[in-house]
């Protein structure tokens, strides 16, 4: 430990109690679904870049796929909290 949190502030009951507030389940899954559909933006656009224009399509059907299924196990997962 590096001594910047307090053992305290990591304590099982304190987590579980964020997890089992609904501002706190929402933040969590923002945690979890924000990145993946930014993620999937990204690599989309960089297979552009990378002279992918003419398959621009099938890459972000399956991006987006992805995120979307992320998403929704993001979702899953905050309500079996």
């Amino acid at each position: 430990m590096t001594g910047l949190v307090p053992a305290e502030a990591l304590n099982f009951d304190r987590a579980h109690s964020l997890a089992s507030n609904f501002l706190g389940r929402l933040v969590l899954l923002g945690m979890i679904a924000l990145p993946a559909w930014k993620g999937a933006h990204h690599l989309r656009s960089l297979s552009v870049d990378f002279r992918g224009g003419d398959r621009d399509s099938a890459v972000a059907t399956l991006l987006y796929l992805i995120a979307g299924f992320l998403s929704i196990a993001g979702i899953l997962a905050v309500i079996r909290l």
